[in-house]
């Protein structure tokens, strides 16, 4: 299975590609949470952007497949915003 997750940013012109993950590699990490260890370690986003948790305006584009001898399954983009809690 091959997973990858970008991020953008408000305010960055476009997404930027955080992890590639083939779930075999112990280095290939599928997300934020491992990438940034617990959030003690910033993420690069962008000139001027990091990140160790996601904030509210950022937008998350996740895209996979599993691949085998003759087949290939996966989806397409799956995009979402993350929003303010209800009542901020």
């Amino acid at each position: 299975m091959q997973l990858s997750v970008a991020i953008k940013g408000e305010g960055m012109d476009s997404p930027t590609v955080v992890c590639r993950s083939n779930f075999k590699e112990p280095e290939s990490y599928g997300s934020l949470l491992e990438l940034s260890w617990r959030g003690s370690k910033p993420l690069t986003l962008g000139v001027g952007h990091t990140r160790t948790f996601l904030r509210d305006g950022d937008e998350v584009i996740i895209a996979g497949h599993c691949q085998g001898d003759g087949y290939r399954v996966g989806f397409g983009a799956c995009e979402g915003k993350v929003l303010p809690a209800r009542g901020s």
